[in-house]
């Protein structure tokens, strides 16, 4: 449902980035989604993490 929010903004032109962003949201903010954690567990299996420099920083120190 989350990814289908996602792509009817018609600001998002592509769904296969949608996805890639939704995914990196799931995992980088996992610890305030408990109701995704199997998701985010699959994802983590997928080697799936955020390449953004600050959400990596606020990811590992919690800012």
């Amino acid at each position: 449902m989350a990814l289908q929010a996602f792509t009817i903004n018609l600001l998002v032109q592509h769904r296969s980035k949608a996805k890639q962003v939704l995914d990196e949201l799931l995992v980088a903010d996992e610890k305030y989604l408990p109701q995704f954690k199997e998701k985010i567990n699959e994802l983590k299996i997928q080697r799936v993490s955020s390449k953004d420099p600050v959400v990596i920083d606020l990811m590992k120190n919690g800012h």
